[in-house]
């Protein structure tokens, strides 16, 4: 099993796993069809980004989103701008809401640290 392998089933059974931190949203890649698959949402992180929309900070709806970066279980690319992921914004949410991923902030052989806003 090769580092990147062993990486990757880390963060899919332990930090990406449902049943404990994660939970499951629809990510929709620019051009392609919607998968749902596992991500660690921190919802702690919801502060104004340092984007400005129409002059004026934006970002109260803003999520930083752990995703896996591998094709069976997770994305194997990210494109800012254009990606779309549904997710609950707040855990008592009843619905998911629609958002753009607006940033890359890290991504790793294993893992994609993106942020999103609704």
């Amino acid at each position: 099993m090769s580092f990147q392998s062993v990486l990757q089933n880390d963060f899919r059974t332990v930090l990406l796993d449902t049943d404990e931190f994660a939970e499951t949203v629809v990510y929709t890649p620019s051009g392609g069809s919607p998968i749902s698959i596992a991500a660690s949402i921190d919802r702690d992180r919801a502060l104004p980004s340092m984007n400005l929309t129409g002059g004026r900070p934006s970002g109260m709806k803003t999520r930083r989103v752990i995703l896996l970066n591998q094709a069976t279980y997770g994305v194997t690319t990210v494109k800012e701008g254009f990606d779309t992921m549904a997710l609950k914004l707040n855990l008592d949410d009843v619905s998911a809401t629609t958002c753009r991923v607006t940033k890359i902030v890290d991504q790793s052989v294993a893992h994609w640290d993106v942020e999103v806003e609704a």
